[in-house]
């Protein structure tokens, strides 16, 4: 991954905005993109939804894990959101959501991150599995990766090998960020089936959700679209 001396010039000359939500590491890519200075040049809006309540207001609902690629995905969407509100929608949200090396640790506890990038053109998602040792280190490695994602994806940098130290996924769904940012009404995802169509927030998408669509399949014997 590129190190900071080279994403955040990079981004703080992009010319574009976002909002940042990171919880449970990765904090320093925040002070990154301030201690330089020029930072409102990019930074709408910072915020840290640490404590579980925090978490569910910011993102309004409550994920099945925490420290998941479905967390980091509430995260980024919630940002993406209050940055389209702020700014318009070509700006971008980025979530972080990690469970990282602290104190008094049960043994064999599984060090990881989450991170996700939405912005116009669509959604990166990005997994950190393979962790350096130590918090603080630790703590430098997700906010570099989180540099990266924004400089690479907003900036229009080419980051080597992002991949190394974890799974990146690129989905493009530029109606999904149209359907946050208010500019397009609703957007379907799947097949479109034109028998079954289930509308929702899906935030997040459960058991419940699941069981209802397969209900729906074997009845109908046809697909079901999820409308967001």
């Amino acid at each position: 991954m590129l190190p900071f001396s080279e994403t955040v010039p990079a981004i703080l000359g992009s010319g574009k905005k976002g909002v940042v939500a990171v919880t449970g590491g990765g904090t320093a890519v925040i002070d990154q993109l301030l201690r330089r200075g020029g930072g409102s040049a990019v930074l709408l809006e910072a915020v840290v939804p640490y404590s579980t309540n925090s978490f569910v207001e910011f993102v309004g609902g409550t994920p099945d894990k925490f420290v998941s690629s479905t967390a980091a995905g509430h995260l980024p969407a919630a940002a993406y959101m209050r940055a389209a509100k702020l700014h318009g929608p070509d700006a971008f949200g980025l979530g972080v959501t990690c469970s990282l090396a602290k104190i008094g640790e049960r043994a064999g506890r599984e060090h990881k991150a989450f991170l996700s990038l939405v912005y116009e053109a669509g959604v990166v998602e990005y997994t950190l599995l393979k962790m350096p040792d130590g918090r603080e280190a630790q703590e430098d490695f997700v906010a570099t990766a989180a540099a990266n994602l924004i400089a690479c994806h907003v900036a229009g940098m080419k980051s080597p090998k992002m991949a190394v130290n974890g799974t990146t996924q690129e989905i493009d769904a530029a109606e999904f960020s149209a359907v946050l940012a208010g500019v397009q009404p609703y957007t379907t995802y799947g097949q479109t089936s034109n028998v079954a169509v289930f509308p929702g927030s899906f935030n997040p998408l459960h058991d419940g959700h699941q069981a209802i669509v397969e209900a729906v399949t074997a009845y109908t014997d046809s697909p079901v679209d999820l409308e967001i």
